[in-house]
This record gives C-alpha cells, structure tokens and sequence, in this order.
C-alpha cells in the first residue's frame, strides 16, 4: 500500500486565521487527520463552526472521499475529492469547500481517503 502526506486548512467561524491539520494517508483507508500543532482531532474545537476545507495530497495522489464523523462513529459530512493536476479540478487543492456552517462537537474526526 503507498501512502501520501495530507494538508489540510480548516476554517471556523470568527476564526482570525485557518487551523493547519496534517497526516500520513494510506491509500484505501479512511484515515484521520490531526491538527499539526497539538496533534488533535477536529472534535477539540467543539462549539465553533466549521466554515471552510482547503485540502492538498502529496503529488499524483487522489482524494477520494473527505469525512467527517461524530462521536458515535456516524458520517456527518461527506465530501469527493479529486486529483490536484492543471486538467484536474484544481492546480493548487484536491478539495476546496467554502461557505460551510457545519457545527463541531466534542468527538468529531475528520478522516481521508485517497488512491494512487
């Protein structure tokens, strides 16, 4: 299995700047993404508003699928990626999702997969 690096830019509401989380992504698997100083899941900002996902993987990588799951193990959220390329959906990001309002609570992951 290859793995990729993933960064990830996580905006809240009243935020004054973006939340940097990061990780190593095994392909095939849905796997979490912590936040890059603290190593902490998104749950940790539990009562603020997620408001906007700016997501890059390592060069010829794919995003498949962004989730976001609860407490419980359900997916609230889910978004489709894509390949970052100049004939894919973005030279710069495999996902951009602005223009969210999606309350956080305590026990959130938010979780990638990507293939090669």
């Amino acid at each position: 299995m290859t793995t990729t690096q993933c960064l990830c830019w996580a905006e809240f509401q009243g935020g004054s700047a973006p939340i940097l989380f990061n990780g190593n992504i095994t392909d095939g698997a849905n796997t979490e993404i912590t936040s890059f100083i603290g190593a902490n899941s998104i749950g940790v900002f539990e009562n603020s508003v997620l408001t906007g996902l700016q997501i890059q993987v390592g060069d010829g990588s794919i995003l498949s699928a962004v989730n976001l799951i609860d407490s419980s193990g359900g997916t609230q959220v889910s978004w489709a990626g894509c390949e970052r390329a100049t004939s894919g959906c973005s030279p710069k990001w495999n996902l951009l999702a602005k223009g969210l309002m999606i309350p956080i609570s305590k026990g959130m992951t938010l979780k990638l997969t990507t293939t090669d």
